[in-house]
């Protein structure tokens, strides 16, 4: 064997013992995968702004969705109105429905498992769930009580002016008012 022969080997060899490595650390290490949010049922004048991004776009309520992503912030002007669904799938989702004015923002929402954890649904991988919002002004209600994963495998944090809040029941209502003022509530799962 030549010696360009030997080395596009040695080469191929060494790309080959990568890819089994770095399958083998996605097989026993947990990842993050993000988990998108997604915005429906608009009424009234609502805008989304990303950070760093100069003007905020206003949304189309005749648009069916768009999707609510990491470091962007929804705005419902009075009299608007807004629904926000995260982590779960379609009716399984736990959501946020807004009442102008208020202002609700994406943070972070993944899911962290291992590779076979996030291919397979199965109980015999952990997953763990996090979702984290801010909150800064207006009526919020939240509604995580039908959601797949359950409310109780979702690490969920809503930060506002005030601190941060927990929630420990799977529907609660935060109110900011317009001199600040923060007031939580849980409230029956009913919308």
């Amino acid at each position: 064997m030549d010696r360009t022969s030997r080395s596009i080997v040695i080469g191929l060899v060494g790309v080959l013992a990568i890819a089994v490595l770095a399958i083998i650390v996605a097989l026993l290490v947990p990842f993050q995968v993000k988990q998108p949010g997604s915005i429906r049922n608009i009424e009234g004048v609502v805008e989304l702004k990303t950070s760093g991004n100069g003007s905020p776009q206003a949304l189309d309520p005749e648009a069916e969705s768009y999707t609510f992503d990491v470091d962007q912030s929804l705005r419902v002007q009075p009299g608007g109105r807004a629904t926000v669904t995260f982590i779960g799938d379609g009716s399984k989702s736990g959501r946020a429905v807004l009442s102008g004015p208020a202002t609700l923002a994406l943070r972070d929402a993944y899911r962290q498992a291992t590779l076979l954890g996030h291919v397979i649904d199965s109980d015999r991988f952990d997953r763990e769930y996090s979702l984290t919002l801010e909150q800064t002004s207006g009526d919020v209600r939240y509604f995580f009580d039908n959601t797949s994963p359950p409310f109780s495998e979702i690490n969920i944090t809503i930060q506002l002016p005030t601190g941060s809040y927990s929630p420990s029941a799977p529907c609660w209502v935060i109110v900011i008012s317009a001199d600040g003022q923060v007031t939580t509530e849980d409230i029956d799962c009913t919308p």
